[in-house]
């Protein structure tokens, strides 16, 4: 489930934010991506990039099987077999480090000469996950693919986006019984002053993004800066209306998974 903000609670950021005097009414919060009532089995389900740019090779989606979990997300691949995504686009059950996850598979889609290409997630490596009332995050999920891929890996800059920096992000935007979307949409950085002002201290955990339309399905997807170095993922946002983006920081995690070594309890 994307985690979507409340009506409340949009109306109030989103006039921060946009500098709107008034909240318009019949804002709604829209449904959550499911599956549809009879999925296609995985070697049949097509994912396809669509829209002005091409997808980078690193862009994926993570779909379950509908008979473990009803959610699909978007995701990045930051290793040959690494792959980052929302914490809560996990089933509850493998909320943890060391989780199998084998119910959810990757699917990563032909692009730029690429063909397309799935993987079995395998383990949980890393994860973290604020409340379920809080929108600020963090909200990630690290876990393991088999088999590895030699498709190319996401480039990383763990510093955020500064304000008014223009970013890019790929998210799962469509499904039909079998066939996925993945389509790009330019946003821009803006301060979390504002949003502080209504949520208090906890709105400067996360980084937000403006004139960015979120959907159900772009939990996970990653936020890209003009060079194209992965930045952030996100987890919670608005629709066309207000277009708000919440964007979860990359954990450390990816470095010290990376580098060989098992994330640690003070570097989940």
């Amino acid at each position: 489930m994307l985690y979507l903000l409340s009506v409340r609670k949009l109306g109030l950021i989103a006039s921060l934010l946009l500098g709107c005097a008034t909240q318009t009414p019949g804002v709604q919060r829209p449904a959550p991506m499911t599956a549809p009532t009879d999925p296609e089995p995985f070697d049949e389900l097509q994912v396809q990039c669509t829209g002005n740019l091409p997808c980078p090779a690193f862009v994926g989606v993570m779909i379950p099987d509908a008979s473990v979990y009803d959610e699909q997300c978007t995701g990045t691949l930051v290793g040959p077999e690494l792959f980052l995504t929302a914490g809560h686009c996990l089933h509850p059950s493998i909320r943890s480090a060391g989780a199998d996850c084998q119910g959810h598979r990757i699917y990563f889609p032909s692009d730029e000469g690429v063909a397309p290409e799935s993987a079995q997630c395998d383990e949980v490596l890393a994860i973290a996950l604020s409340p379920t009332d809080s929108i600020t995050g963090p909200d990630f999920a690290l876990v393991s693919l088999t088999p590895s891929t030699q498709r190319t890996s996401a480039s990383i800059l763990r510093q955020p986006p500064e304000p008014d920096d223009q970013v890019q992000i790929w998210g799962l935007l469509r499904m039909t019984p079998d066939r996925f979307e993945i389509r790009h949409q330019s946003c821009l950085a803006t301060t979390p002053e504002r949003a502080a002002a209504h949520l208090g201290p906890s709105a400067n955990e996360a980084t937000w993004l403006e004139r960015c339309s979120i959907f159900p399905g772009h939990s996970g997807a990653p936020v890209l800066d003009t060079d194209g170095r992965l930045r952030g993922l996100i987890h919670a946002g608005s629709e066309l209306f207000f277009a708000i983006g919440v964007m979860t920081r990359l954990p450390e995690a990816i470095i010290t998974v990376q580098a060989g070594a098992p994330p640690t309890a003070e570097h989940p």
